[in-house]
């Protein structure tokens, strides 16, 4: 599946695909997405939101709200209709976590 093909899926295929994909498969959507959308590097959103994943860890919050607001505010201007903020999120997120459950094992 193309970059593309995933960015036109609609949100509830989106979420059931996502929970087939490895870490290296979210990276390398997500790694697509921001260079379509412009701005920082992958790897300086990547640490951003790691960096909100940690804050919350030690917060014991659950909150995803601030990974969107970060997200939005890296990447201005993206359409609404697009849901692109969500999937790009939700791929880095999902990447994060994949990463450090593997860490775990």
């Amino acid at each position: 599946m193309t970059t593309e093909e995933l960015i036109r899926m609609e949100p509830t295929l989106f979420s059931e695909l996502l929970l087939t994909f490895d870490a290296n498969t979210c990276e390398r959507h997500a790694r697509k997405i921001v260079t379509m959308l412009g701005g920082p590097t992958f790897d300086s959103y990547l640490q951003s939101m790691t960096d909100i994943v940690i804050s919350n860890a030690l917060s014991g919050k659950h909150d995803v709200e601030p990974y969107f607001q970060q997200t939005e505010n890296l990447f201005p201007g993206v359409l609404p209709d697009t849901n692109l903020y969500e999937k790009l999120t939700g791929l880095t997120l999902l990447a994060i976590a994949l990463r450090l459950e593997n860490k775990l094992k």
